[in-house]
């Protein structure tokens, strides 16, 4: 790929986007114009970490050229064979100039004006780990003082922009030239990248193209009064300054740090200025954040408040299951996501083949103070969510919100009976009591739903079972007495029979089925029923037999959806 020249790099036209191109099966690197035009026959061949950034830009420049504004024309974008190539391109040319990494006077995503005061290291994403991250690289340590370290192409150095603007340390920065905020050459208080600081969700189609990850991630909405991209805008001030977004393009392309990329005479890029940009008020609503940007996955505390969705356990490893509780609109957390809602609604009106497979991808910053001035990893996963059979049958959503939310019931449990029978302290062994190795049996269970339910919740519950029995066996030494104790008070606790309230209400009706003598609130929630507890009460009430009692083998076909 030839080096563009430093004096312009656009990004509408210069190749700079890694793609495959499944016309020639071979990778290559594209501009913004072809990304979208073609993009039904391209594919990202990104990695993980960098793909939410450069997917929130390519989001930005479709909505803002031709983004489907309701339903319908979102179901007609689906349907047609290709992104509409006019607006795209006409929208590209327009903003050609305030889309170019090197213009003289408003360099996309930069401040021109200012003096480099960072090396080439600073564009590499494991500079913002420090000796003490998680992905500290080797080669920075090779390269350091008084060594250069490689300077970067043009088209890697887009993509190292949009990272550090995505995710960038907070703390204290160098404050940039005649900013007011300034104090003894620093600014304080600087805010992590806007993607590190939420938990970033993004969807993407088994088998599917570019047009279509585009698409299943663009909920259908008509541009908000006054919102509009960087590029759109005014060239951002030099000094630091609060705002709130102005919708949901601001927020995909929020100018959070004041850059500046520096080339040598071979239009490399050597260095960099790097200062403190566009922060959010200091009292910001999260729930205003987590309604305008649709790629972000949110919980409530039990105070009402939004939080970043939690998709690791405490120590550090993903929940796969987690991100399917979203399927459940009326999760105990409160659990919510702008795409997984969208790709909801599309599924039930019809508009995605039922045999569609939607993934769901996520991404979390953790960093190693409270400042998060270093980031100590960033971890992505990626999971099956469902297919779009499923996504538009509501029994479905919940059957396989349950299966999730059942995990994190029996995870709870489990550490509940190991304390009460130890009497452990909790800080010396909260880490041990973590059910683990369920990523492949929870992918099988997925799977399995969409044509056998009972198989997926036999495969889910017996993988849970040998988890709880691993953690039991290793959590330490103690005699074999005490861990069948602990055993029999989980088996109690976990049992979906056991009493779930307290008080002298009447006892409620108990049916035959599954071998014992339940109510119907008990059989919704166990793994053998498909329907929810309000669906299984009105098909039972319905089908009531005159004047007999009902038979096992009746309750069961209707718990099972028959």
């Amino acid at each position: 790929m030839p080096a563009p020249s430093a004096s312009s790099f656009p990004l509408a036209s210069s190749p700079w986007l890694p793609v495959l191109d499944l016309d020639t099966r071979a990778e290559r690197h594209v501009g913004l114009t072809e990304a979208l035009t073609r993009a039904h026959r391209l594919r990202l061949s990104l990695p993980e970490q960098d793909e939410p950034a450069v997917l929130r830009l390519l989001l930005a420049v479709l909505d803002a050229a031709c983004g489907p504004d309701t339903p319908a024309a979102w179901d007609a974008a689906w349907a047609a064979p290709r992104l509409p190539a006019g607006p795209v391109t006409a929208y590209l040319d327009q903003w050609a100039d305030r889309l170019d990494l090197f213009h003289p006077e408003h360099p996309v995503f930069q401040c021109a004006g200012l003096t480099p005061n960072r090396g080439a290291q600073s564009l590499d994403p494991v500079s913002l780990s420090g000796s003490g991250g998680g992905f500290w690289s080797d080669a920075l340590l090779a390269a350091g003082p008084p060594h250069p370290y490689r300077p970067w192409t043009p088209a890697e150095a887009v993509v190292r922009l949009l990272w550090l603007h995505a995710y960038d340390v907070g703390g204290i920065k160098t404050a940039a030239p005649g900013d007011p905020a300034g104090k003894g050459s620093k600014v304080y208080g600087a805010l992590p990248g806007p993607i590190a600081q939420v938990t970033h969700l993004h969807l993407t189609v088994r088998r599917g193209t570019l047009k279509d990850d585009l698409l299943i991630n663009l909920p259908p909405q008509p541009r908000a009064p006054g919102d509009a991209p960087v590029w759109e805008q005014d060239p951002a001030p030099v000094p630091v300054r609060e705002r709130t977004p102005l919708g949901r393009l601001d927020r995909w392309t929020w100018p959070a740090r004041r850059i500046l990329l520096h080339t040598g005479g071979d239009g490399m890029v050597t260095g960099l200025a790097l200062h403190d940009g566009d922060r959010l008020p200091k009292n910001h609503d999260d729930g205003l954040i987590a309604s305008l940007d649709p790629l972000t996955g949110w919980q409530t505390t039990a105070k009402g408040r939004p939080w970043p969705l939690q998709v690791l356990n405490p120590a550090g490893f993903h929940l796969p299951w987690h991100t399917a509780r979203l399927l459940d609109p009326h999760d105990p957390q409160g659990l919510a996501s702008g795409v997984v809602t969208h790709a909801v609604a599309a599924a039930e009106r019809g508009a995605l083949a039922a045999d569609t497979v939607i993934h769901v991808s996520t991404g979390t910053t953790q960093h190693t103070n409270q400042h998060r001035s270093v980031i100590y990893t960033c971890q992505t996963d990626t999971a099956r969510l469902a297919t779009a059979r499923q996504l538009a049958t509501p029994e479905a959503r919940l059957h396989e919100a349950r299966r999730a939310r059942y995990a994190d019931v029996l995870q709870k449990n489990l550490r509940g009976c190991v304390l009460t029978v130890t009497g452990w302290p909790p800080a010396t062994i909260v880490s041990r009591l973590l059910l683990s190795g369920l990523d492949s049996s929870w992918a099988d269970t997925v799977r399995l739903a969409d044509t056998d339910p009972q198989a997926a919740a036999a495969v889910w519950d017996q993988a849970l079972s040998a988890a709880a029995d691993h953690v039991i066996n290793t959590v330490g030494r103690m005699p074999d007495t005490r861990k069948e104790q602990i055993r029999a008070q989980y088996r109690t606790w976990s049992s979906p029979t056991a009493p779930r309230s307290k008080g002298g209400r009447p006892a409620a009706r108990t049916y035959p089925a599954f071998g014992g003598t339940y109510s119907l609130s008990q059989i919704s929630r166990m793994p053998q029923c498909t329907l929810s507890y309000i669906t299984l009460r009105k098909r039972v009430e319905a089908a009531e037999p005159a004047g007999e009692d009902w038979t096992a083998a009746e309750i069961e076909t209707i718990a099972r959806g028959g």
